[in-house]
């Protein structure tokens, strides 16, 4: 089965810069629980990333008890498309399944990630599922 995500950019012109530097969209959806083992996330951003300050430090994906209590890190490389507006966490070996995954961004701190213009992330979490094969 082939399972196709896509995000579109988003750009000032959006209205979205009001809110502050924020995630406003997520690649698998919040919740999702029959996501492929090999599905890359992704971000959107209403505002250009510093990729200086949006590092896999900055921008994590966890593999996450039923607690939500972190089991183990997920090997990221972010890769910025859309001239920053947007964001693929790529990994190089499959999700285990049988666990939920949980996309989460340091924030309100400087060593958290920031855009183009020095804001600050807002803080973000989004969940989402691997079915055991």
């Amino acid at each position: 089965m082939l399972v196709l995500f896509a995000l579109s950019a988003c750009t000032p012109a959006d209205g979205l810069l009001d809110q502050g530097f924020a995630i406003v969209g997520v690649s698998p959806d919040e919740g999702a629980s029959d996501i492929i083992e090999a599905h890359i996330p992704e971000l959107r951003f209403n505002a250009p990333i510093d990729p200086a300050l949006c590092t896999p430090e900055s921008l994590r994906v966890d593999g996450v008890h039923e607690d939500e209590t972190v089991a183990f890190s997920v090997d990221i490389v972010i890769v910025a498309k859309d001239e920053g507006y947007r964001v693929q966490l790529t990994h190089e070996a499959a999700f285990p399944g049988g666990w939920t995954y949980l996309i989460s961004a340091r924030a309100g701190d400087e060593a958290g990630c920031q855009s183009v213009d020095g804001e600050l992330l807002e803080p973000f979490a989004s969940s989402f599922a691997v079915p055991l094969p």
